[in-house]
């Protein structure tokens, strides 16, 4: 999440500052207070116990369960998939508080004339189809009913070259506004509408807004397909064809079914299966599957039986796996060759077409087949090389039960048993410390995340090595000092969110077991001695291990004896 830089941060400050986070949540999950927290089920996975905590006065929330996390902003942002801006705007308008005048960059009521524009262009398109008779017989013929047509909006965009630019550019303003959406190309002094001659399928973000357009020929002419272009409503790699319209179609969306196009989409819910989306021009991306799994506990990838279609499907379980967690179920499904949802289902019906769904692949056979065929699997040089590139796959997930059970399966699949030579004995082994002990510098660099306050009983020159734990701290405390406003977790982690160490102390903000309140003055200088006199005893052992192999020079004797004086007062 890049900030708004046209947004100042100062506004931004203040409205976090403003925000009760438990309020802002409870008014869209059912929350219950249990000690300094509240606890519920997260709204971005599905979950039978509560796993969602939110922090009050760390105005922070996270989900130990899919690991989700942010302040008031990144929920409104993840909760109704709002742009920054709109998250903003948002908040803003909850509390109260009224937005600042932007000079420049984007402005979210800019947006909602964007969107608004949006909305008209579709309605004027849908009605050209109907009007237009070619390009209304051409999408009968395609066997779509009445219904699917309304459902989906479609429309036509007639073949002249500046329909839209006439009618929705009127005004100077309006004019910026179609070439902002992309809708009109300007090219020097002169400027057109994009698409022209095409059957038009609007993109609906999952609020139900209108962020872009899809149009394909009614002939044999090129570029088939042809979608709008980037634009600030709408990011590709975010944003699935259809998934509005599965979210509409039931109450509770258990199975989400991922095809290849639009047209996929729109011939099976066509043919009854509404809960079908698709990727907009672009291979499943990182955004798309964090998206997918917030709606769904079942994902079924549905490709062509091809090597296109096998590398597509490939390629999403690569993405997948480091963004799924337990209780998320991810399958593959390979049409025959040449068949694609339509003709699938025109030859077998929707029964044959569920039929064929039901046998789909489960992510850990179709990972543990397509390495076994790439490296083989008979002798030890295949079983190792096997073995290592699903070791590299499995470690880009995170932890949890499914990650264990797929160790666990390469483990026994190619008998890796370690020699009994090997297995230490009962008597020999050392019993294992479940916690490695937590140091001074991070409890300090914890309680200045969780208590940004406290940082006026720090001295920034007292942390001066270069090591990583005081340089994030030294950072921290400028930071603070600079903006002495910060006053919560939330207030703080916007301010680091382009730095390189944000989801450093974004994970060290998730926990609640180091620190759960809020340490006293003396609480502060207790832990910075501790830390100086651990330095101290590192920086005395480093001289003294280096004296036993060679001799000091006076600066270091002189350096060995001051630390040892030190110690002793």
């Amino acid at each position: 999440m890049k900030k708004n830089q046209s947004i100042p941060q100062s506004f931004i400050d203040d409205l976090l500052g403003r925000v009760n986070l438990a309020e802002l949540v409870g008014t869209r999950v059912s929350l219950k207070k249990s000690g300094g927290n509240w606890y519920g089920c997260c709204p971005f996975h599905q979950e039978k116990t509560a796993s969602f905590s939110v922090s009050e006065h760390k105005q922070f929330f996270y989900c130990f369960g899919c690991k989700a996390s942010g302040n008031a902003i990144g929920f409104l942002m993840d909760y109704h998939n709002y742009s920054f801006p709109e998250a903003v705007e948002q908040l803003a308008e909850e509390a109260g508080v009224p937005m600042p005048t932007l000079e420049t960059g984007v402005n979210p009521r800019q947006n909602q004339s964007c969107h608004q524009l949006m909305k008209g262009i579709s309605e004027y398109y849908h009605q050209n189809l109907i009007s237009t008779p070619h390009a209304h017989k051409y999408i009968k013929e395609r066997g779509l009913s009445d219904e699917t047509i309304e459902t989906f909006q479609i429309g036509y965009s007639s073949p002249e070259w500046d329909q839209v630019k006439k009618r929705f550019g009127k005004r100077n303003e309006h004019q910026k506004d179609l070439i902002r959406t992309g809708m009109v190309i300007e090219k020097g002094q002169k400027s057109y509408d994009r698409f022209r001659g095409r059957i038009m399928f609007p993109i609906h973000n999952t609020q139900g807004k209108i962020i872009g357009f899809g149009g394909r020929v009614t002939d044999n002419s090129s570029p088939k397909y042809l979608n709008s272009p980037e634009t600030e409503l709408f990011q590709k790699n975010n944003e699935l064809f259809g998934l509005y319209h599965a979210r509409n179609a039931t109450t509770k969306l258990d199975t989400i079914i991922i095809v290849e196009g639009y047209m996929d989409v729109i011939a099976l819910a066509n043919h009854g299966l509404r809960n079908a989306v698709a990727t907009l021009g672009t291979a499943i991306t990182h955004g798309h599957i964090k998206k997918l799994i917030k709606q769904a506990q079942k994902l079924i990838f549905c490709f062509d039986g091809d090597s296109a279609g096998y590398a597509a499907a490939w390629k999403a379980l690569t993405i997948a796996l480091p963004n799924t967690h337990d209780g998320i179920e991810i399958l593959f499904c390979f049409l025959p060759q040449g068949e694609d949802p339509d003709t699938f289902t025109q030859k077998h019906g929707i029964t044959g077409f569920h039929t064929h769904l039901n046998k789909s692949m489960p992510l850990s056979d179709f990972l543990f087949a397509k390495l076994k065929k790439d490296h083989g699997h008979t002798s030890l040089d295949q079983k190792a090389a096997y073995a290592k590139a699903a070791k590299q796959l499995i470690n880009t997930m995170p932890e949890g039960i499914f990650k264990s059970l797929l160790n666990q399966r390469i483990e026994n699949e190619i008998d890796l048993k370690i020699p009994p030579s090997q297995q230490a004995r009962p008597s020999q082994s050392k019993p294992q410390t479940t916690h490695k002990p937590i140091s001074q510098i991070r409890q300090i660099i914890t309680a200045v995340i969780h208590f940004p306050t406290v940082t006026k009983e720090l001295n920034e020159a007292t942390f001066n090595q270069d090591t990583p734990g005081e340089t994030i701290l030294r950072e921290l405390i400028q930071l603070i000092n600079q903006h002495p406003h910060i006053q919560n977790t939330a207030q703080l982690l916007e301010h680091t969110i382009d730095s390189s160490w944000h989801q450093t102390i974004q994970r060290i903000a998730c926990e609640d077991s180091i620190m759960t309140q809020q340490p006293s003055t003396e609480d502060m200088k207790v832990l910075t001695k501790k830390h100086l006199d651990q330095k101290r005893q590192e920086l005395i052992q480093a001289l003294l291990d280096k004296s036993n192999h060679t001799t000091l020079s006076q600066q270091e004797k002189k350096q060995l004896q001051s630390l040892i004086v030190e110690q002793k007062t």
